[in-house]
């Protein structure tokens, strides 16, 4: 094995594996937290119940199931609550969860939990297409096909449960110190991946095309909703 391989192998497996996702996340998570601000900076502190309500509530439906999926203990969840000016509590929601920090497995599993609303939403969002618009998932897998029109209602119902559930794609800053608790764990999960690859001598240009151009592909799709979101918002709070 040549430096170039195991340097080539090292940029492809930690691109695709971590700074592909991070970096997209956090797009995500910034475009997602600024469309959100100027809701509320426009139509005021209730904003969030009239637009986001089931972004919210899918966002920390994620946390919670990706925390019984490592073993966490749930002390209290609240799926949605308004930001109390009195307080100065901003949270639209939370999921209180505690961890044994002698558990590798669930000190691991905080990075997860942390990012989990961005698949949760986004497993979200596929299931609502497929129930009110399946002939964009068909048109998705084959374009020749052309692309089959829902009725004028699905149509409308599709579009607002999406903006909704779209605006649940913010990271909160709790949601990324989640993340760092579970960082190191997932950063040796990843080396032994690289090392196991090493060993098989699998060519970099094939970690590329079975994990980094799909990572690459979801994030860039995901991250073009949430632009087409935040364009949108930009247009409604001209109003």
């Amino acid at each position: 094995m040549t430096v170039q391989y195991v340097g080539e192998l090292a940029l492809v497996v930690f691109g695709s594996l971590v700074g592909v996702p991070m970096l997209g996340m956090a797009l995500i998570s910034s475009m997602t937290g600024h469309s959100n601000a100027r809701l509320v900076q426009r139509f005021g502190y209730r904003a969030p119940l009239y637009f986001a309500l089931l972004g919210v509530v899918v966002h920390e439906l994620s946390h919670a199931l990706m925390s019984l999926l490592f073993g966490h203990k749930i002390n209290r969840i609240k799926f949605f609550q308004q930001p109390n000016i009195t307080t100065g509590d901003q949270r639209l929601g939370y999921v209180s969860h505690a961890w044994r920090s002698d558990s590798v497995y669930q000190t691991f599993g905080n990075f997860f939990i942390g990012s989990a609303p961005i698949l949760g939403v986004v497993l979200a969002m596929l299931g609502v297409t497929y129930g009110l618009w399946p002939g964009l998932l068909l048109w998705l897998r084959m374009p020749e096909m052309g692309i089959i029109w829902p009725n004028w209602w699905q149509g409308l119902l599709w579009l607002g449960v999406m903006l909704q559930l779209s605006l649940g794609l913010d990271l909160s800053s709790a949601d990324w110190k989640n993340m760092q608790h579970g960082i190191g764990w997932y950063l040796v999960l990843v080396s032994l991946i690289y090392v196991g690859l090493w060993f098989l001598g699998v060519l970099p240009g094939t970690v590329w095309l079975a994990i980094g151009i799909p990572m690459v592909t979801f994030l860039l799709t995901v991250g073009m909703l949430a632009g087409l979101v935040f364009l949108l918002v930009q247009t409604i709070s001209r109003f």
